[in-house]
């Protein structure tokens, strides 16, 4: 019976022990052309780093967070709409940073599509996306880094995009305060014109009526209902104290007759709807309920759209405020300098890793065509005839229960 044949780890050390000197000088030589092929084959990349925070904007936040604030109770929620709020935020920046608008915008600043040797702008937006890397690790200040060949223009590009990131949300604010003023203009001049109308009808209506100051006519009314009614009452009785001493027909009684039948003239005249007493102060009482409703009702009117006019006022002043204001909002800790080593390729570890699978792919040549024990095998034959053959080779392949 044929005796069966192992591989084990000193066939491998053997292998190894025998061909040292190709190994070694292999090793060598592969190192030194991977680092050759890197070195002429792949571009070093210089990547330029600068660090930033949205700007402390309270202390130049003034009339803006004065009203802001007052309005911010509204239920309307007034004071928000008008961007008196706080600054800029991280995620705001850079959703800016990668927008079409901003990359295209470096695009053509710097010229580089000719750089990335692309034909389309869309495969250079792509290209240049990828050599932008901007994020938080603090969540309070934005690092931004932009990859080149050239160092010195990855730091220009860097500082060049922490500039144009501070005037693109200054843009953006000063846009978005100029059409809340605008609203808010148009909304007064509504309101305006509303409080016209309202003045009006109540002039109209107080002309018609009669009713200008409802609470003092109503009491003067009362008043002097009040008094002529009194007045009557004593009128009346000195006139039946004279009826009964002097007769009904002397001309002293007939001239107090005359007085109570003029007092009770007077008071059938306001009760009936007159103003009696010649007086236009007075109101008639059969109206008196409904002319002072009505006359409440178009005052109540005026005093809200007036309280409305008093918080559009100051909304209007701080939209204008906060379209003028052109104040930083990019904070910078640290701006990009040039950087003076390449942060890739990694050559050594390239060159490295290159050696490596051409030692190992050596030594598998080398260990099948030397393995005595494996050769004999028919899985062996089928590894040393197969391996380097890339047509389908299923027909040949070896039994799972081969045995040596």
């Amino acid at each position: 019976m044929k005796q069966e044949k192992r591989i084990d780890l000193l066939d491998h050390l053997a292998v190894v022990v025998k061909h040292k000197v190709f190994f070694a000088v292999l090793l060598i030589v592969s190192l030194g052309v991977g680092y050759l092929a890197i070195y002429f084959l792949i571009d070093e990349r210089f990547e330029a780093t600068a660090r930033i925070m949205p700007a402390d904007t309270e202390s130049t936040q003034g009339l803006s967070s004065l009203i802001g604030g007052a309005l911010g109770n509204l239920p309307i929620g007034l004071g928000g709409m008008l961007g008196g709020g706080g600054g800029p935020s991280v995620i705001l920046f850079e959703t800016v940073i990668y927008s079409r608008s901003t990359l295209e915008h470096l695009i053509e600043t710097f010229d580089l599509q000719e750089d990335y040797d692309k034909e389309t702008m869309q495969e250079t937006l792509e290209a240049l996306e990828d050599d932008i890397d901007a994020g938080t690790d603090d969540d309070i200040s934005l690092y931004i880094k932009i990859t080149s060949r050239d160092p010195e223009k990855a730091a220009e590009m860097t500082n060049y995009l922490v500039q144009y990131l501070n005037d693109r949300v200054i843009e953006m604010n000063t846009r978005k305060s100029r059409e809340n003023r605008e609203y808010v203009e148009r909304r007064l001049g509504i309101l305006r014109g509303r409080i016209m109308e309202v003045e009006d009808s109540l002039r109209f209506y107080m002309e018609k009526s009669g009713v200008y100051e409802a609470e003092s006519q109503v009491k003067a009314t009362m008043e002097v209902v009040a008094e002529l009614e009194a007045e009557l009452a004593t009128r009346r009785a000195e006139l039946k104290a004279y009826e009964r001493v002097a007769g009904k027909n002397t001309p002293q009684v007939e001239m107090l007759r005359a007085g109570v039948e003029e007092i009770e003239k007077e008071i059938t005249k306001i009760k009936r709807g007159g103003r009696g007493t010649g007086s236009d102060v007075l109101l008639s009482l059969p109206t008196l309920p409904r002319n002072t409703v009505q006359y409440f009702r178009y005052l109540k009117e005026v005093e809200i759209q007036n309280a409305l006019l008093e918080f559009m006022l100051p909304m209007y002043e701080q939209a204008k405020y906060n379209e003028q204001k052109d104040v930083p909002v990019v904070q910078i800790i640290d701006r990009a300098s040039v950087p003076e080593k390449k942060s890739y390729p990694p050559r050594t570890l390239f060159s490295a890793i290159f050696a490596l699978v051409v030692l190992l792919s050596a030594y598998l040549v080398i260990f099948l065509r030397e393995s005595d024990a494996l050769g004999d095998t028919e899985k062996g034959r089928y590894i040393r005839d197969n391996l380097f053959t890339f047509r389908s080779a299923e027909s040949r392949a070896p039994r799972s229960d081969d045995r040596s």
